[in-house]
């Protein structure tokens, strides 16, 4: 499926499933409470987001599906836990897509089966008391994913990473809104990364949630990792996590409390038509089911 900057115009109007938007995290889990969700996203193209706003069509359609999990869990007082833990299930079609056919040599269709970048991190909430809730997070990005060079696929970023950020919420019976402002180092010569991840939402009659966010990655100093050598060159046949890319994604999430306990979630949406670069250019659509269990 191909799109133009036409229909592209229509994505504004959907939402992005981000993994910052799983749960509210500047409001810090209690020692022996937590929060658990586990979802699949899916997300398919044939173009991707190339600086300057164009839009570059890539050898082979490329198909991904995340499986993910992520765990809230209290520690001690104003101490929370988080880890996520990604698996990719990335493949690419085996027919040659007729636009990009100035690539030369394209490299084979295949299959990669991998962890992403497995995330920990730690929350400290220094002010919980109040309605207006702020907090600190250390997180870790391990360097978990895998590279398969011969079909361009790469799970995860081929990097460590390291990002302190700054949260502050608002909450109320009906309404509630977070931030969060974060800095990215990471090694072996990927760019630095500037990440914020805004979000306001509502519960309607204590079963229903709607949930407006926004969320942008931006790289500051963009390198050259992904061309250093022809291996690592593979990756820009199919734009998996490729270095350098960022985005600003508005999104849109609905969820459905089944009991105290249990809760479905459910996301579809696309990328800021004017902000994207080496990012695929498509439709995402995410389910995911949580659990939590509070004093």
């Amino acid at each position: 499926m191909r799109y133009s900057k036409i229909s592209l115009l229509f994505y504004i109007l959907f939402f992005c499933c981000s993994v910052s938007g799983y749960s509210q995290s500047v409001w810090v889990k209690k020692p022996g409470e937590y929060y658990t969700q586990i979802g699949g996203t899916y997300y398919g193209y044939d173009q991707v987001f190339n600086s300057g706003n164009k839009f570059l069509p890539i050898r082979r359609a490329v198909t991904h599906v995340t499986l993910q999990s992520y765990s809230e869990f209290g520690i001690a007082k104003n101490l929370m836990g988080t880890a996520i833990i990604p698996v990719q299930i990335q493949s690419t079609s085996q027919k040659l897509l007729p636009d990009s056919s100035y690539i030369q040599n394209p490299i084979s269709a295949g299959q990669l089966v991998a962890p992403g970048n497995v995330q920990l991190a730690l929350t400290y909430g220094f002010r919980q008391d109040k309605a207006f809730r702020l907090a600190a997070k250390l997180r870790f990005d391990l360097r978990t994913s895998l590279y398969k060079a011969s079909v361009g696929l790469r799970s995860g970023e081929s990097a460590w990473g390291f990002t302190p950020s700054l949260l502050a919420g608002y909450g109320h019976k009906y309404f509630f809104a977070s931030t969060e402002l974060g800095y990215t180092y990471r090694t072996n010569g990927y760019s630095m990364q500037l990440s914020s991840d805004t979000q306001f939402g509502t519960c309607i009659k204590g079963k229903y949630y709607i949930v407006l966010a926004y969320n942008m990655l931006f790289a500051l100093a963009p390198t050259d990792y992904d061309s250093q050598n022809a291996e690592r060159a593979n990756v820009f046949q199919t734009a998996t996590y490729l270095n350098n890319r960022q985005y600003l994604s508005p999104a849109l999430r609905l969820g459905y409390n089944i009991d105290k306990n249990w809760s479905l979630w459910a996301s579809a949406g696309g990328l800021w038509l004017a902000a994207g670069q080496n990012i695929g250019a498509a439709m995402t659509f995410n389910l995911s089911i949580a659990y939590k269990k509070e004093k």
